[in-house]
């Protein structure tokens, strides 16, 4: 787009006031009504067109004094245009940028009552039609010359683009500092996430700083979900107790602890006033405690004289367009990358992280106008949650043969610092993990990985770690870029799957750290974790064929994939080694070893299809089942706890610690030390740069088998005898288990 181009015969591009990931800002002349206008171009493909068109007409009929006026929508080839009013006024955040200027900590606590009021009348009539800001910030409200003083801006227009494209170009969408914690958890936010983004607003407005301590986007993710907010009264003192305590409900971590609606909050607004009018006076001054912050360039000049001509324009910062730094002198930062999944309460707090040096806001024309667009944050599909603590994390096993006692923590390879002792290090470091589609709680590697950064962060608290979930394949690529972009010093993927979409983005990233599980790379900055399962799964094979009474067993995999089939391999390879030892004949259902073909479940999540396949196994006959499929293995559990005619083996953690309510029917589980071997490289990158890779075997106890807990009656010890020689002997190389699936 370029000065002087005319969208739809009627708007004619003037100059560019700001540009961003999905879209611009323009200020235009509208050449039928002879008015100035703002014109936001979003860039969407057409399959979001008439999405966004009903977005637009349904924002246009909110029709509120406090909200910006939107005038027209059309398109233009790919890029769609909304129109809206040009507004006359500064931001909050400048009126905030020229208090700090003058040597202020804060806005004057009556003024700022008043806005507020202002703020929650227009938030009421958009919640009542249906709309959630989801990014409301002081750089998202407008104090204008005239008329109604304030004008709430980007509204509820990026869910309508597509949200793959947005992820990947626009980082996240919305503004940590000023987010929900519900945001934060992939809960569906309603009018009370915009009351504690008020909140946020509040405390800023009033004493020139955040409500918490946070610089990084794990640290505020922190911070939201577990911090206490700070007391208006730590940094203003005599502030009215009920101020205070307004402030501090609007910033309850629960929505149900907040005020109803934006309503409520308005007459509660209505009581401090009228309690501030009656009060008397306070002769004392109200001193600044802190310290006063270094010099910034005004982000606004005086207003001009009288009779001054008519003010030129200026143009707010819209994060999802501009991704305009926000003022950093008390801590605010730019909007980082985007979340959900909670997690256990903090056993210990993350420690506090020092605010950011002031940043300067650039300069811009004296008494402008401000251009506005509807944006706003929705839903991308992906999840982020905070490490709060260890609590719930898969025991270890401390059996080094895998006979039935439990796994010790693997030893790392030579190769790599990981595991090393020592203090705990200074270095304050963000690790950010991306699960593959079956989710944080499969039961499987993604939670096992997660309990791994959970133990990290309580050996060294200065590691905060966060997650994101990929609800399909194709998030691999844009959460990874999400974190890398986002400053995370550590990003972990959880499986093979998403290898070549980590070593594409840490190819475009050779400055951040990665690491893997389940897959090889050969990029110099990613750590490889894997596992050679096959030595555990083998004695599984044999403790199926020695317990079989049907004399079948079987197994399905979630996809024909390495880290999958190499289950598969060292399973059937331990029932032939079985039939050797005691000339039977157990046969092995739903894996061909040496043609290696079998039954898959195609996906990693679906328990509906994990029970089917249970069912089909069953009906053949089959009575101890190895389901290597993720997700979808918990529907196997299921059908296991309510036929009662088979026997299940899990993989990788230990199914009595991981999913505790199908305990009955584990006869034991193929356990990966994913969690101990995600932890050590963790701290080791706290550290020093991860260096080499890691390959967990039987000898150094990364793989094994868990307890046979409810089992442990019910298998004669002569095979729990059998299995643990058999261990012995494949720790000490006497005998070699191989797999065209092995790591290398």
């Amino acid at each position: 787009m370029t000065t002087g181009l005319v969208l739809g015969a009627r708007y004619e591009l003037v100059s560019q006031l700001g540009e961003g990931g999905f879209g611009s800002v323009w200020r235009a002349l509208d050449t039928r009504m002879r008015r100035e206008v703002a014109v936001k171009l979003l860039h969407v493909v057409g399959a979001d067109v008439p999405r966004f068109e009903r977005e637009a007409q349904a924002l246009a009929r909110l029709n509120h004094p406090a909200i910006v006026t939107a005038h027209d929508f059309g398109v233009d080839g790919s890029t769609a245009y909304l129109v809206l009013e040009l507004i006359r006024g500064r931001s909050l955040a400048d009126e905030l940028a020229a208090a700090r200027a003058a040597g202020r900590a804060g806005l004057p606590a009556a003024w700022v009552l008043e806005i507020a009021d202002q703020v929650l009348d227009g938030l009421s009539a958009a919640h009542a039609a249906g709309f959630v800001h989801r990014d409301l910030k002081p750089a998202n409200v407008m104090v204008v010359a005239t008329g109604p003083r304030v004008k709430i801006v980007d509204f509820g227009i990026a869910h309508a683009v597509d949200k793959s494209r947005m992820t990947v170009a626009g980082g996240i969408l919305g503004t940590l500092p000023y987010m929900a914690p519900e945001q934060l958890t992939g809960a569906v936010p309603d009018g009370r996430a915009d009351l504690y983004s008020l909140g946020c607003m509040l405390h800023e407005l009033l004493t020139g700083g955040s409500a918490f301590q946070a610089t990084t986007p794990a640290s505020w993710m922190h911070a939201h979900q577990y911090q206490a907010p700070a007391r208006l009264d730590t940094r203003l003192p005599g502030v009215p107790a009920g101020l205070d305590a307004f402030v501090q409900r609007l910033l309850a971590k629960a929505p149900a602890d907040r005020p109803a609606d934006a309503d409520a909050a308005r007459a509660a607004i209505a009581a401090l006033r009228a309690a501030a009018a009656s009060a008397p006076p306070d002769p004392r001054p109200r001193p600044d405690p802190r310290p006063r912050p270094e010099p910034v360039p005004p982000t606004v000049v005086p207003p001009p004289a009288p009779r001054a001509p008519e003010p030129a324009a200026q143009t707010s910062a819209d994060p999802a367009v501009t991704r305009a730094a926000e003022p950093t002198a008390r801590g605010v930062v730019p909007a980082p990358p985007r979340p959900k999944a909670a997690v256990p309460p903090p056993t210990a707090a993350a420690p506090p992280h020092t605010a950011a040096p002031p940043t300067a806001r650039r300069s811009i024309r004296r008494r402008v106008l401000v251009a506005t667009a509807a944006a706003v944050v929705a839903a991308t599909g992906v999840v982020i949650a905070v490490v709060a603590n260890a609590s719930g994390n898969a025991r270890a096993s401390e059996d080094p043969g895998g006979t039935g006692g439990s796994t010790p923590k693997p030893t790392l390879s030579t190769t790599s610092p990981a595991g090393l002792g020592g203090p705990v290090s200074p270095k304050k470091i963000d690790a950010c993990m991306v699960t593959d589609t079956a989710g944080i709680d499969d039961k499987s590697f993604n939670a096992a990985a997660w309990a791994g950064l959970q133990a990290a962060h309580q050996a060294n608290p200065n590691i905060t770690a966060v997650y994101t979930e990929s609800t399909s394949q194709a998030y691999f690529e844009p959460n990874l870029i999400r974190y890398a972009s986002g400053g995370c010093d550590l990003i972990v993927a959880v499986g093979g799957l998403m290898g070549a979409a980590t070593d594409k983005v840490a190819a475009s990233h050779p400055g951040r750290q990665f690491a893997i599980v389940d897959y090889k790379s050969s990029r110099p900055n990613v750590y490889s974790m894997q596992f050679n399962v096959a030595q555990a799964s083998y004695l599984a094979g044999y403790l199926a064929a020695g317990m079989t009474k049907t004399g079948k067993v079987g197994t399905y995999g979630g996809l024909k994939i390495p880290p999958v089939t190499l289950f598969m391999d060292g399973f059937a390879d331990g029932v032939a080694h079985y039939n050797q030892v005691h000339g039977t004949n157990v046969q092995v259902l739903g894996w061909d070893r040496t043609g290696q073909n079998g039954l898959f479940a195609n996906n990693f999540a679906d328990q509906a299809l994990g029970r089917s396949l249970a069912r089909q196994l069953a009906s053949q006959g089959v009575d101890v089942i190895l389901p290597v499929a993720g997700g979808t293995g918990l529907g196997t559990l299921a059908e296991a706890q309510s036929a009662g005619t088979f026997a299940v083996i899990w993989v990788d953690q230990d199914g009595c610690v991981s999913a505790t309510q199908y305990c009955g029917v584990f006869a034991s589980t193929v356990v990966k030390n994913v969690s101990d071997a995600v932890k050590d490289a963790a701290l080791a990158a706290a550290d020093r740069s991860l260096i080499g890779g890691y390959i967990g075997t039987l000898a150094n106890h990364g793989v094994g088998l868990a307890p046979y807990h409810d089992f442990e009656a019910k298998i004669p010890q002569a095979l729990k005898d059998e299995v643990s020689a058999l261990a012995q002997q494949i720790a000490g190389g006497q005998i070699t288990v191989t797999s065209p699936a092995a790591p290398k």
